[in-house]
């Protein structure tokens, strides 16, 4: 199943944003809550917003796939919405820095993963609603 294939990307994904949040409460010995420490909130605020997304992203997806959509368009979603959590992962975990001479700015990769994020969603629900109503799924 493709479905598969991008639920376990995502599941590295979040095992990877866990370790970062571990490794911050280890440096700022905090157990619980963020402790006032601005890396470990980003870096929570990261974890938690995959873990919004991802399980109704992932439920649409293995029921466009289960009702037969085209695997093409399976992995076009898959691919995009894995792209779109990382950026959007990425944007909190680095801070505005100078690379080449330009400044980075993380709000550039949110916004970049918030696209990539929301441009999957609507198509699969899209596309969802019309099979739906092309009677190919009742």
């Amino acid at each position: 199943m493709i479905t598969l294939l991008y639920a376990s990307l995502i599941v590295f994904l979040l095992i990877f944003l866990s370790v970062m949040i571990i490794v911050a409460r280890v440096r700022g010995r905090v157990a619980i809550g963020d402790g006032g420490h601005e890396t470990l909130r980003k870096r929570i605020r990261a974890h938690a917003n995959l873990a919004e997304y991802a399980p109704l992203f992932l439920l649409i997806l293995f029921l466009l796939e289960f009702f037969k959509q085209e695997p093409w368009v399976i992995h076009m979603l898959g691919a995009s919405f894995f792209l779109g959590r990382a950026f959007h992962a990425y944007a909190f975990l680095v801070h505005e820095k100078y690379q080449e001479g330009k400044l980075i700015k993380s709000l550039h990769y949110r916004r970049i993963g918030m696209s990539l994020t929301f441009i999957p969603l609507l198509l699969a629900a899209g596309l969802g609603i019309g099979m739906a109503l092309n009677g190919l799924v009742f």
